[in-house]
C-alpha cells in the first residue's frame, strides 16, 4: 500500500462521502500515513484494510496495552511517510512496511508483545501462503520469520510463513461497491478455515443478506462486521467493541506471559 503521501494527496471531487470520511479516520489515527490513489477499486481496498488496521490496535490500547510502537523491518522505528503493503507478501527484515507492535507491561505479569500488520502471508496445515488482510500475529514468532526464510521440522515439509495458529486475529476486509456475492462468502469461508488462527473477523462496507448467516454459523457472531464505516457510527462502534473484546480476553485468559 505504498503511493504518495497523505498530506500531498488531492481529494477529487468525485469521491464519496464514506471515502472521504474512511480518509479522515485514517488520517486522524495515522497522521502521515502514506494513501493509494482512490480512484481505483485496489486503492480505496487498501484504504479500508488500513482504517481496520487502525481499529484493531486502538481497540488493543481500550483494552489496556501501552501505546504502540510503529515500526518496520527489524524493528526500526517508522517515521512518517507510514508505507503499506498494497498486496499480500511475507515478513521480512528489510520490509518498508508499516506495522504497530503491542505490549502489555501494565499486565502482571505482562503478556507477550503482539504485532498487528496488513496484508501478509501466513499458512495453516496444508503450508500454502495465505494473505490477512490484518493480522494479529505473536511478535516471537514474527521476529523468527523475520530472521529466517523457513521453518523446518522432522517429518514435516518446511513452513515459508508464519504459522497462522500463532495468530490472535485474522481479519478479512472487503471495501465493495455493491452487497457481497456468493462467490465472495465462500472464498473468504474457505480462507479462515484453512488458518488455525484463534479469532477471525470478516469486515466490509456493505451487506449480504446470505453472506451473514454462513459466516456466523461457520464461526461466531462476532466474526460477521457488516456496513463498517465511520459514517455508520452504531454499526463502527460495534466492531470496535467487538475488536476490544478479543484483546480483553487476550489480556485476562492465564496464558501467554513472558
Amino acid at each position: 500500500m505504498s503511493t504518495s503521501s497523505a498530506n500531498n494527496m488531492t481529494v477529487g471531487i468525485g469521491i464519496s462521502n464514506e471515502l472521504q470520511a474512511l480518509l479522515g479516520a485514517v488520517r486522524a489515527a495515522m497522521p502521515g500515513a502514506s494513501i493509494p490513489p482512490l480512484s481505483t477499486a485496489q486503492g480505496r481496498g487498501a484504504l479500508y484494510e488500513v482504517y481496520a488496521w487502525c481499529m484493531t490496535w486502538q481497540a488493543a490500547v481500550r483494552a489496556g496495552a501501552d501505546s504502540p510502537t510503529f515500526c518496520t523491518g527489524n524493528g526500526v522505528p517508522a517515521t512518517p511517510p507510514y508505507t503499506f503493503r498494497l498486496g499480500p507478501s511475507r515478513l521480512g527484515a528489510n520490509d518498508s512496511f508499516t506495522y504497530a507492535v503491542l505490549t502489555f507491561t501494565r499486565r502482571r505479569p505482562p503478556k507477550q508483545p503482539l504485532e498487528v500488520h496488513l496484508g501478509i502471508y501466513t499458512c495453516g496445515p496444508s503450508g500454502q501462503p495465505i494473505q490477512s488482510d490484518v493480522c494479529v500475529l505473536w511478535q516471537e514468532e514474527a521476529d523468527y520469520f523475520r530472521a529466517q526464510p523457513m521453518r523446518t521440522r522432522r517429518n514435516k515439509l518446511p513452513r515459508y510463513w508464519p504459522d497462522a495458529s500463532k495468530a490472535w486475529l485474522t481479519i478479512e476486509c472487503k471495501c465493495l461497491d455493491r452487497n457481497m456475492r456468493s462467490r465472495v462468502v465462500h472464498e473468504v469461508i474457505g480462507r479462515f478455515r484453512e488458518l488455525p488462527a484463534k479469532r477471525h473477523a470478516l469486515i466490509v462496507n456493505t451487506q449480504s443478506r446470505s453472506a451473514e448467516p454462513r459466516v456466523i454459523a461457520c464461526f461466531d457472531s462476532d466474526a460477521w462486521q457488516n456496513l463498517v464505516v465511520p459514517t455508520n457510527q452504531d454499526q463502527e462502534e460495534r466492531c470496535r467493541g467487538m475488536l476490544r473484546g478479543i484483546f480483553d480476553t487476550y489480556i485476562t485468559i492465564l496464558d501467554h506471559f513472558l
